[in-house]
């Protein structure tokens, strides 16, 4: 039996193998993709694109499209295309269909809409032929999985790094690598989520800072997420313990009285497991920082580092 963990990203939720990771994501004019992938290949591609709401797309027809693109390209590298199979199925309450088709390797996939969100999926593994009867299991298990919309609260993760955040908060950039990533979230009321990782932290903090965590965070963290408050003073420091590991919480506001009054609440800790820093940090107005803390608490909560 293959471990699972859950995997998140606009919006979207499914179950992948322990390691398989995201390796790509993009998009443009209403179309997402996403790819991960493990030691050994591409195994998963999701690609959704949003729908207008006077236009209900033909799911049958959209997918005879998207095989007949995918039969083009293999054919151009000379290889042979196979439909191996088509039917019914449903997917997160959702009519739709699976597909199977082989073409220098194989590949299990499905299609639905989802009227709920608007938008319209494709979610295919690929695998070696001698593979089938595992990714099949697996297959199966990720369709299972999947949430695609009803929720409140949905999951985002890259490289072991998970968490989760309120519908209302949108990604706004992000950097993604594999020492350092930082993910910026923005929602209306101008609340901002920042979080961020470094890697080979023990490294790093001996080398660069005489392993002073707070010094990591001031020269590098806050230069790179978020400078326009590196001028803010420190105003409040705290040692707690987070997600099992000594960590600190460090609130700064604004040097000048007549500045707009916002707060910066960041949250970092060193876990000697995964051997990376972690940050959360929160921006708001003054007055919806006292607001939000409980909303806060549960982001912070739902934090996984290892």
């Amino acid at each position: 039996m293959v471990n699972l963990k859950q995997f998140g990203w606009r919006l979207f939720q499914i179950r992948v193998p322990e390691d398989w990771e995201m390796t790509a994501e993009g998009g443009g004019r209403g179309r997402t993709y996403i790819r991960l992938e493990d030691e050994q290949m591409v195994r998963l591609e999701v690609r959704w694109d949003d729908i207008s709401p006077k236009k209900e797309p033909n799911v049958k027809k959209s997918l005879d499209s998207f095989l007949n693109e995918l039969k083009e390209r293999v054919e151009k590298a000379n290889l042979k295309f196979t439909r191996l199979g088509l039917r019914e199925i449903e997917v997160a309450g959702h009519e739709g269909y699976l597909y199977h088709v082989r073409g220098g390797g194989e590949l299990l996939g499905a299609s639905w809409y989802c009227n709920d969100s608007r938008r319209l999926f494709v979610v295919q593994v690929h695998f070696r032929t001698e593979e089938y009867e595992r990714m099949r299991e697996i297959f199966q298990s990720l369709l299972e999985s999947v949430v695609c919309h009803g929720r409140k609260w949905w999951t985002w993760s890259v490289y072991a790094f998970r968490f989760e955040l309120p519908e209302e908060y949108e990604l706004y950039n992000y950097r993604l690598l594999s020492m350092y990533g930082r993910l910026s979230f923005r929602s209306k009321r101008d609340v901002w989520y920042v979080f961020a990782y470094q890697g080979m932290a023990n490294v790093i903090l001996e080398e660069r800072y005489n392993g002073d965590l707070k010094k990591w965070f001031k020269d590098a963290y806050l230069k790179e997420a978020l400078k326009q408050y590196s001028y803010y003073k420190l105003a409040e420091e705290h040692r707690l313990s987070l997600k099992g590991h000594e960590g600190r919480r460090l609130i700064f506001k604004p040097r000048l009285s007549f500045l707009k009054k916002i707060v910066l609440d960041s949250f970092l800790w060193l876990c000697d497991v995964s051997n990376r820093i972690l940050v959360m940090s929160v921006v708001a107005p003054e007055k919806v920082h006292s607001v939000i803390s409980s909303e806060k608490e549960r982001v912070l909560e739902s934090f996984t580092c290892h």
